[in-house]
Parts: structure tokens; sequence; C-alpha cells
């Protein structure tokens, strides 16, 4: 007995270290110790050793692509049949099934299957718990949940999800549990959401389930649904909820080993190697402590694919690590002999690590969850592809689709880029020259302001500083996407106050959910992006007594007679003022936006820019237009004046649409009379090489944007308009 238990752990720490052709090795010799049993042995005994060591060895062969191997496994599994019990025989029944699968005959697999589970499945349940038959029964099962994995991942998700109901239906609980709870981890890995919700229902409601296990379960299946939608703080929580259950109060080890080996890769793609490192260590050991083979592998597999250490090399090292402790364990099981073997091969493997074997199938592995399903921003079409898409030259094509200015910027910047210095060198990393105009065109001490590669970099920049993950911030669509997009990419959580009929910031709304959710930021923008509205300084100044920081976007303030509210931070802790050269001085292209901070906030977020995101052109040209401020005064009221042009000539040539009033360079229009929104905007292009703006959300879906262009582009557009009636 002594010889064939060493020979299995050798196998287990063989199949850990990732080494087929030593596991194969030791299954054999294994086999050899039955073979070399007393005639007076317990022949059932040595009976069922020979297929546990048989059905490993066809499972090394398979997952080694062994086909000579795999054939005589199979060969000799069928002949032990007349030694088994029946219980037993189904062993043999899954094992033709593993080697069908693992020549990809999935019928053929199927077939056997549903031909033996149903009676294994029937006999476990009329099996005493006590009964030595129903852990051999238990563990054929177990093969028939794990060939429903291999098909799950192999993206045939109703194939695994019948298999999984064959193998665990009728089954003893535990049978019924290991079945849902796998299938659904690796349904969810193979991306079959609709399995896994499936599996996940059917663990986390199973009738045999006490209400505290009842419970843990489905805290369990919550926490999996969450990472798999990309909620990996969501995920965190609810996972480290279940894990205190499930070890204080229901006692199920088997389940915390589970959640453990969820939890420790899980925080390692966050970046927090320590607690991964505790999570897996912690489920080693109590895998161990169990005898849980399959879940002890699964965490030391875990600890060295998740990197544990700076490097692969570390990471093969930690596995080796945690095999010596196993090895110290089984020594003490199986006697110093075997003690001693297994430490000397732990401990050469520790001194020179294997080179890291390949086995990344997918790169998404590397990403941060909650951004393998981020859906994209949609960003306007470049001019170069709308020409070639549509057949127009570029410069007979207006471009009326995403609020840039058509006069271009002051002369002085064309000339400043034309004898650019030193483009070889470095920017100034605080953008000082730029600050200082800016400080002298605003009346703003320079100390509050700070430079971007475009407002936009700002928003990202803020929420990267302020936001932790699971963080809320307040959005009031419609507006600019680009608030709720860069929360999702910086994970944080999106809480949704829309805006009342006329584009209305509903304040009795963000009140409430800033007492029930408690966000760091709120995003207004004023004039709105998309209609052009106005925020009142009453609503302003009552939303500033709220316990939540106030990110106020000025992009188009310069179209509006409102004053700017960048002086405010003087007065205000909680609010940032953003701005932008890309619409008022034409320079969208160059990607130069800036904002006012209070001191208290700017202080800490120079600590964390990085140092030279605004380049040598961008700052020549952001100065150069400050040299010229008459110059993008006169432009801005050329297209104040065009926009109330616009609005007119819509109101009275294109019954069909309808203008909302605007404070910004653009006019949102309600498309009335049944008529298609997007397929106005289709047409526009392609007839005429008239760019507009279509919106696909739900509140503005029969809307379109028109920026506003000069006024030859306003006679094109009306006429196409006119010619569409």
């Amino acid at each position: 007995m002594k010889d064939r238990s060493l020979h299995d752990c050798l196998a287990d720490c063989h199949r850990a270290q990732g080494e087929p052709e030593l596991e194969l090795k030791a299954l054999r010799a294994g086999l050899e110790a039955c073979a070399r049993a007393s005639p007076k042995a317990d022949r059932p005994t040595i009976a069922r050793w020979r297929s546990y060591f048989l059905f490993r060895a066809l499972e090394c062969a398979a997952a080694g692509e062994d086909e000579p191997a795999l054939t005589q496994a199979l060969r000799e599994l069928q002949g032990t049949r007349a030694d088994l019990t029946a219980v037993e025989q189904v062993l043999v029944d899954l094992c033709h099934c593993t080697v069908l699968l693992a020549r990809r005959r999935f019928d053929a697999a199927l077939s056997q299957a549903g031909a033996t589970l149903p009676a294994a499945t029937a006999a476990a349940a009329a099996l005493p718990a006590d009964c030595p038959s129903l852990v051999d029964l238990q563990g054929a099962l177990e093969i028939g949940s794990r060939d429903g994995l291999y098909l799950a991942t192999l993206g045939r998700g109703p194939a695994a999800r019948h298999l999984l109901a064959a193998s665990g239906q009728n089954g003893p609980p535990a049978v019924r549990h290991l079945a849902a709870f796998q299938t659904s981890v690796h349904c969810l890995e193979a991306g079959d959401l609709e399995g896994a919700e499936a599996a996940l229902r059917a663990f986390g409601t199973d009738p045999a389930l006490s209400p505290l296990h009842e419970r843990a379960a489905q805290m369990l299946a919550q926490g999996l649904l969450a990472l798999a939608k990309g909620d990996a703080v969501g995920a965190k929580l609810v996972l480290s909820r279940c894990l205190k259950l499930a070890h204080r109060r229901v006692g199920n080890t088997q389940l915390v080993a589970q959640v453990l080996n969820v939890l420790g890769p899980l925080l390692a793609s966050q970046g927090d190697r320590e607690g991964a490192d505790q999570m897996l260590t912690s489920s080693a050991t109590l895998s161990r402590a169990l005898g849980d083979a399959p879940s002890l592998l699964a965490a030391l597999r875990a600890a060295c694919e998740a990197g544990i250490g700076t490097d692969a090399e570390q990471g093969a090292a930690y596995l080796a690590k945690k095999e010596g402790q196993l090895a110290e364990r089984v020594g003490d099981v199986v006697g110093s002999g075997a003690h001693a073997e297994l430490v000397q091969a732990a401990e050469t493997r520790l001194a020179h690590p294997p080179p890291a074997r390949p086995s990344v199938k997918d790169a998404r592995v590397f990403i941060r969850p909650h951004l393998r399903n981020l859906a994209p921003y949609k960003p306007i079409v470049p001019l170069d592809v709308i020409s070639a898409r549509l057949g127009f030259a570029e410069k007979d094509i207006v471009k009326l689709d995403a609020n840039e200015n058509p006069y271009g910027p002051p002369p002085e910047v064309t000339a400043a880029l034309a004898s650019l210095e030193y483009p070889n060198i470095y920017p100034d990393p605080e953008s000082r020259a730029l600050c200082e105009g800016l400080s002298r065109w605003h009346g703003i001490p320079v100390e509050h302001l700070m430079v971007g590669a475009g407002a936009d970099e700002l928003l990202d920049f803020i929420m990267r500083c302020v936001l932790e993950p699971g963080e809320y911030i307040v959005d009031c669509p419609p507006t600019f996407t680009m608030y709720a997009y860069d929360a999702a990419v910086n994970a944080a959580r999106v809480c949704t106050v829309p805006r009342l009929d006329g584009f209305r910031l509903d304040i009795k709304g963000i009140k409430k959910a800033v007492e029930e959710v408690r966000p760091k930021i709120l995003f207004l923008t004023s004039p709105n992006n998309p209609d052009g509205s106005i925020v009142s300084d009453e609503d302003i100044l009552e939303l500033l007594e709220l316990p939540v920081l106030v990110v106020f976007d000025e992009a188009y303030i310069e179209f509006s007679d409102e004053p700017s509210k960048m002086g405010w931070v003087q007065q205000y802790e909680n609010l940032i003022v953003l701005r932008t050269f890309s619409k008022c001085a034409a320079l969208a292209g160059m990607r130069l936006g800036y904002g006012a901070f209070p001191l208290s906030l700017i202080e800490v977020l120079w600590r964390a820019k990085q140092p030279y995101n605004v380049t040598v052109a961008t700052q020549v040209a952001g100065l150069a237009a400050m040299r010229n401020i008459p110059y993008i005064e006169r432009v801005r009221d050329l297209l104040v004046v065009e926009r109330e042009r616009l609005s007119a000539a819509l109101l009275e040539q294109v019954p069909y649409l309808r203008p909302f009033p605007s404070h910004a360079n653009f006019l949102l229009c309600r498309v009335t009379d049944g008529r298609d929104a997007a397929a106005l905007r289709e047409r526009l292009a392609r007839e005429y090489g008239v760019m507009i703006r279509h919106y696909s959300t739900p509140d503005l879906q029969d809307c379109v944007r028109i920026s506003v262009g000069k006024p030859e582009h306003t006679d094109k557009l009306i006429a196409a308009l006119v010619a569409l009636q």
C-alpha cells in the first residue's frame, strides 16, 4: 500500500510541475506495484488501485496527445473489468468517454456518457453515505463533470451542459455541486456566459443545500458572474463575504478552497500579489489537510500561472517551494524513504527551476478583468476615411459632425509651427509658459492651472487620481459620453441621473444619488453637449454644497454669454473647471486642454501627472494662439451669428427638424414627421457629402446634432435638407 501511495504522490508532484512524461512514468510504476502484489492480497482492492492508475495514465496520455499510450491504457482498463464491481465499471466506461473526447469524437463521447451516467447517478442515490463504493462512484461522476468542462473549453456550450446535467442529475449533493460549480468556472473562461449562468443557478438553488450552504453557494455564483462581466471590485467583495460565510458559518472546507482558488488569481490580476499569495497558500494548506488533491493542484497551478514573484522563474520557484511543503506532508504519511525522495526532487526543482512552459492560450488573460468586455468609445471618422468611403474629395465634404472650428487657428499658430525649434528636446513638463499665458488671459493665479493633452486627458487623469475601483461618479445624460467611458476604464461605477424636460438638471435626483451611493465625482457640462443648454449659477451653487467633487466642463463656454466659473476654484475646494483650445482656438488636432483646480488638490495632482504629456508643438501652438485673442473673439462672434442663422433657417425651411435652443457651436435637432434620424444622416453623407451626428442612445435616437460652420456650409446643408423633404 505504501508503494502505491508513494507512486500516486510522485505523480501528483510531476503533474503540478507540468511534467507529463515523468507523471506517466510514476503511474506505470504504480501499475507495476499492483502487478507485484501478493496472491493473498485483497483482489478487489488491487483491481481498484490498478484502475485508478490506469485512469490517471490515460488522462495524462490524453493531455499529452500520446495516441499509443491512450490506446494501451484503454485496452488495459477493459481487461480489468471482470475484477471490478458494477459501480467500479462506471469508471472504465467514463474513461472510454474521455478517450473519445481526446480524439474529438464528440457525438460518440456523448452517446457513451448518456448510456453510463444515468445508471451511475441512480446507483449513487441508492448507496448509503458511508459506503466505500460511493467514493469511487463520486470520482466517476467527477470524470463526467470534467469531460463537460473539456467540452466547455472547446466552445461547445450546449454539449457541455448536457454532459454536466447527466453527471449531476440525481447524484449525491457533493457531485451535483462540484459539477455545477466547475462547469460555471470553465464556461466563464470559454466565454459561454449563458452556460455559466445556468450552472450557477443550479449550484445556488440545489434543494439539498442547507440555508447557510445555499447562501454561500449563491454568493459564490454572484461573485463569479460579476467577475465574468468585468466587475472585479464587485466580484472581490462578494467572494470575500462568501469566504467568511463558508469558513465560519457553513464549515464547508471544500467550498472555501474553491473560493480561495478564484480569489487568488483575481487579486493577482489587480496587482495585489501579497493578497494573492495569502489566498493561494491558504487554499493549498487547506486542500492538503483535506487530502483534496484537485483543489491543491489547482492552487499550485494558479500560483505559478499568476507569476507570484517578479517573473516566471520566481513563479516556478514558488511552485517548487509549495511542492517541497507537500513532500514533507506526504513523507509524514508514507515513511521516511518517500519523504527523502520527494524532498530531494522538490529541492532540485527549486534550485534549478525548469524554463517556463508556454501556458498562455489567449493574451487577454493579462488584461484587467473589468476591461475585457469594455465597449469601445466610438470616435468621429477621420476626414480622409470619409472621403474614401463616400467618394467625395476632402475639400468638397462639409464636416458638421464633430463641433470643430471651420475657420482654423490664428495665423500666428501656422507661422510658429513652421518655424518650430528644438523638437528633439523634451517639452517643459509643467508647461509653465502656457500656464502663465492662461493666467494672464483669464485672470486666474497660475498656481491653480494645469495643462493636458486635451481636456479628455484631464478627465481621465482626474478619475485615476480620485476614484478607487468600485466607487461612483454621477452622470447626467444626455451629456458628453466620455464621462461614463472613462469611469468604466478606471473600474468605477456610474450612477445615472437623467435630465428633465428641456435638458434641465434633476437637482433632487442628484442630491438623492449623492446620499445613496456616496459618489466621489459629479460631472456637469455647460453648455451641455449635445443640446447646448446652460447650468444656472443657482444650480451650481446648490450642488457645490454637496459632499462631492464637481467637475465643471466648459468646453463650449466661449459661445455663450455666461462668464466662466474658473475663478470659483479659489473659493470652493470641491470644484474643478475644465477648458479647451479645440473649439474657440481651432486646435482640436493639437490636443490642448487646461483646468483650474483648488490649490489643495492641484498640489497632489502634480505628483501623479505624466511629465511630458503636452508636446513641444502643442505648447508652441497654444502660446501662438494666445498672442491673437482678438482673432479668437472675432471667430467666436461669427460662429454665434451663424448658429442663429442656421436655427432660423431650419425652423423656416425644414419642417421635419426642430432645433433646440443652444449656447454652443452646434444645434441639437429633433427629427419629426416619422422620419428616421439615422437614415437622414446617412443620406446627407452619401448623396451630398454633408456630415452630421446621429445618436444611437434611447434618449436621443430620434435626434441629430449639427455643428455650426461657415455661411457656405449652412447654405449647402439647408439646400440638401430641403431637397430631401
